[in-house]
């Protein structure tokens, strides 16, 4: 028997992004925000940070738990594709 299947896992889930910035310790205490979990906030929380890091922005990156499982699978060679739901975001 043939297999064709086009992949090998898909994933559905939402898809964030991450914002990667270099910040000093004394930011990340001065902001409440501690290194290596996520910090869910509010949309006010949200702009105000960003303004602080805007000229610190060092990359954005495909995001959330789906979208970070299909990309490390992907390492690993196998097949993934993801579906999930944008806003109106840039």
């Amino acid at each position: 028997m043939n297999d064709t299947r086009q992949f090998d896992v898909f994933g559905m889930g939402n898809p964030l992004v991450d914002i990667l910035v270099h910040v000093e310790e004394e930011f990340l205490i001065a902001n409440k925000l501690s290194k290596g979990i996520m910090h869910l906030i509010d949309a006010e929380r949200r702009r105000r940070l960003l303004e602080l890091v805007k000229d610190r922005i060092v990359q954005l990156e495909a995001g959330g738990s789906c979208p970070n499982t299909m990309e490390a699978l992907g390492m690993l060679g196998i097949k993934t594709v993801l579906t999930g739901k944008i806003g109106k975001e840039q």
